[in-house]
């Protein structure tokens, strides 16, 4: 009998160590869990993130394109929001920015990429990309001329498919009006 009585005492503490293991397990895979989510989440923003310097840079890119084919005549008092896809409504404005940070600014001109899919309630598009906030800006400001040529500062914004993703980029663009002697070529 006491042969017995032990051996129902040993199941007893495997049972216990069992239910030890478990609990211990289940703790770590919450914190597992938990660590996934949050990787999860930072990768979304930082792909965000990238999202709307992707979308600053292709307005800087459509500035400095459209300044190459020397559409630099007109410069005036620059207000309101101009439609930059409509080649005749961009502009090189006499005064600079404020604060770029400040968004969104008293005067810009907008431009929006032919794949770019604008809807600010986010979500997914039909090719099951994110949409975007809003349509990239630009501002363009002549600031000075040399006798290399004509300087532009231009400021870009991008938005991200999140409402608080916003990148600001700024460049100078040099529009050179030298010709090159490249050794009587």
């Amino acid at each position: 009998m006491s042969t017995h009585k032990l051996k129902t005492k040993q199941s007893g503490m495997v049972m216990l160590m069992c239910m030890f293991f478990l609990v211990i397990t289940m703790t770590l895979g919450a914190f597992a869990m938990r660590d996934i989510t949050l990787s999860e989440k930072s990768a979304g923003n930082l792909m965000d993130k990238q999202r709307s310097m992707h979308a600053a840079e292709s307005a800087i890119r459509y500035a400095e394109w459209w300044l190459s084919l020397n559409n630099h005549g007109e410069i005036k008092d620059c207000t309101g929001i101009h439609d930059g896809n409509n080649i005749s409504e961009m502009h090189i404005c006499n005064s600079g920015l404020l604060n770029p940070n400040d968004l969104p600014w008293e005067t810009y001109t907008t431009y929006k990429p032919d794949q770019m899919i604008i809807d600010t309630a986010g979500g997914l598009n039909s090719h099951g990309d994110t949409n975007y906030q809003a349509e990239p800006i630009l501002h363009i400001q002549l600031i000075g001329e040399n006798r290399r040529g004509k300087y532009f500062q231009i400021t870009a914004a991008g938005f991200g498919g999140q409402e608080n993703t916003k990148t600001i980029i700024q460049t100078t663009y040099l529009h050179s009006v030298n010709s090159i002697n490249l050794g009587g070529l």
